[in-house]
């Protein structure tokens, strides 16, 4: 589009400001002011004109232009049709990961929103429908409070240690924990604060700030974080809640018709796939830590998925299915008693 680049943007707001003072401008003014030829000025004017409806006309009786609307103003933050998405879709997002965890931050980003749609989209050349024909949908967001958020990011920019409160989502065990935040990651729909324990030690754990009971700022110091040893620990392996667990490689079978759905979805950067049984059947394998997460991706794929390896992953698979037959068993024959003794009071 003629109309994009930073040098359009320059002599754009001097050519307008220029028309604003009264000024008389040619095409042969702007292309002197910006040593560029006749032809590229002209580009210029007619891109204002087409592109931004800038009110700006050919005076024949003074041979200049002019602007016919004296308040008229071009957007100082132009955005292009990608950037424009790109708002529409990290709005929609953010607004509800802050409306589930902070409320207020989520009455900021909308009132963000107001202001780049009344003052910048409707005069970009993108227009602001693209931005409203854009969204995003998280399937599901942990309910975090918003004091345990707050904390947390008070910690990290403070560099103080954090006492928490806190009860496992897998166990249910309450233990509480001095820890020395490092990160906050948000990870498929849940805040985890990636921090070393002191109660184990040292060792680097994620806490889901969604299980977090009580949490307290210590004056305590923590050590400044190595964010470049953070993000190689967050590609080590897939899954968010044991971090700093054993890495293990999994293989899983993905049979059609899922195959074709699983293959276009990234697990992790470091994923491998392979077609098997003339490519309708998919191995992935991928890095993880820890078997809870994984477990639960295999069990929602349903028969479709086969564990190839390790083998403790495909006990913990057997095993949970085990326990969902035998609670799914119990409940029919809890259903035939009833419809018997229903039956038996009805024949007495």
């Amino acid at each position: 589009m003629a109309s994009d680049g930073r040098l359009f943007w320059v002599r754009a707001w001097w050519l307008i400001e220029e028309l604003r003072r009264g000024s008389r401008v040619t095409a042969g003014t702007l292309a002197q002011r910006f040593e560029v030829s006749v032809q590229t000025a002209h580009r210029v004017i007619r891109a204002l004109r087409d592109d931004f409806h800038a009110p700006i006309e050919y005076d024949a009786a003074h041979g200049a232009w002019k602007l016919t609307a004296p308040s008229f103003d071009l957007p100082r933050l132009p955005l292009s049709a990608e950037e424009v998405a790109a708002l529409a879709l990290a709005r929609s997002l953010f607004g509800q990961i802050s409306t589930a965890a902070a409320p207020p931050l989520a009455e900021a980003i909308d009132g963000f929103w107001r202001k780049i749609d009344a003052e910048v989209l409707a005069r970009s050349p993108a227009g602001s429908d693209l931005g409203r024909a854009l969204s995003a949908m998280l399937p599901s967001l942990s309910q975090v409070r918003a004091e345990a958020l707050d904390t947390a990011l008070r910690a990290l920019a403070l560099r103080r240690c954090l006492r928490l409160g806190y009860r496992s989502p897998w166990t249910g065990e309450r233990t509480d924990r001095v820890v020395e935040p490092r990160h906050l990651l948000f990870y498929d729909g849940t805040y985890y604060l990636i921090a070393r324990c002191r109660l184990r030690g040292g060792e680097p754990r994620n806490f889901n700030l969604a299980a977090v009971e009580e949490i307290e700022l210590l004056p305590d110091s923590a050590p400044e974080p190595d964010h470049e040893h953070v993000e190689r620990e967050l590609a080590a392996g897939w899954g968010a809640s044991f971090r700093g667990g054993k890495r293990v490689t999994a293989a899983i079978r993905i049979e059609p018709p899922l195959s074709k759905l699983v293959a276009t979805q990234l697990w992790h950067p470091q994923q491998q796939d392979r077609w098997e049984t003339g490519g309708e059947a998919l191995v992935r394998r991928l890095p993880v830590l820890g078997l809870p997460e994984i477990v639960r991706r295999v069990l929602s794929l349903g028969a479709s998925a086969t564990v190839v390896e390790p083998p403790e992953l495909a006990e913990a698979v057997r095993a949970e299915v085990g326990r969902m037959a035998d609670k799914l068993g119990a409940g029919t024959a809890r259903r035939r008693v009833g419809n018997v003794l229903r039956g038996v009071r009805r024949g007495g």
